[in-house]
């Protein structure tokens, strides 16, 4: 017969066993390996081997740090990762029980497995995994009946609770295309022959006569002379004239009328540095 303590009891017990949370299990990959590549390997990988410790496989991590009980100690005494500029680079507390729990586990490191100091990125480098190192793959646009820039772009104004400006009119749509295009605002006559255009196609034939004027290249080849700090004089200190440097500015210009490829574009500067 079951007594109302033993019920009791029992109620207890199926309670703790509702109530207790897991311990989250610790995955080599997922957290060890992007610890360790973020925090140590600058200083203790396969080339750079500060204090005679490689961090990058089992048998060395092991040998290095006494089965990880070394570099817990230095960690926790603030020593690793040792001071930058002065500052503190100690890791955060969670990072610390990361590692403790690891390590008390007898840190386990799957067979073969190597780290490599680019496999992640930080803050001073980026790794492989750095955006711009990712295949590039076409989003699919999150309105396919809009186009697709408007799409993305009307995705994130909604992401930030922003409301789209209202659509232009035709005469103000003409300006914004002469502006953005070659850096000149649209004549009268240019102006009223856009909008006696009643054709569905008035928009890109516009677009198309603005992209074939020599003056596209002339305005979009400014943001590229910027970049590369194009000057026809030497600057402040000697002033002096670079009588040929226009011939630079004026292929830079011809390049975007003709619509040169930018793989073409960038192989053909560095080849005549």
């Amino acid at each position: 017969m079951i007594t109302s303590r033993k019920l009791l009891l029992i109620f207890i017990i199926q309670l703790a066993v509702v109530n207790a949370t897991p311990e989250p299990t610790i995955d080599f990959n997922r957290d060890i390996a992007q610890l360790i590549s973020k925090r140590c390997l600058e200083c203790h990988n396969q080339r750079d081997v500060k204090g005679n410790v490689n961090l990058t496989a089992a048998k060395e991590f092991r040998i290095g740090t006494e089965n990880g009980k070394l570099a817990l100690k230095l960690i926790n005494e603030g020593k690793m990762a040792p001071e930058s500029k002065g500052v503190s680079s100690k890791l955060p507390d969670e990072e610390i029980k990361l590692f403790t729990d690891w390590v008390l586990d007898g840190s386990p490191w799957p067979k073969g497995r190597v780290l490599d100091l680019y496999e992640t990125t930080t803050d001073v480098r980026a790794g492989r995994d750095w955006w711009s190192l990712q295949p590039i793959k076409r989003p699919d646009p999150t309105n396919p009946r809009m186009n697709p820039i408007d799409s993305f772009i009307r995705q994130k104004l909604k992401d930030k609770s922003l409301t789209p400006a209202p659509q232009a009119n035709r005469r103000t749509l003409v300006r914004r295309a002469y502006f953005d295009l070659i850096g000149l605002p649209p004549s009268p006559q240019e102006t009223e022959q856009f909008l006696s255009d009643q054709s569905p196609n008035a928009w890109p034939k516009l677009i198309n006569k603005l992209l074939a004027s020599p003056r596209y290249g002339e305005r979009w080849a400014r943001y590229w002379l910027d970049l590369v700090r194009f000057a026809e004089t030497d600057g402040y200190e000697r002033d002096k004239i670079k009588k040929n440097i226009w011939r630079y500015r004026d292929w830079v210009i011809e390049a975007l009328n003709n619509d040169m490829p930018y793989t073409q574009f960038v192989t053909e500067q560095l080849a005549g540095d």
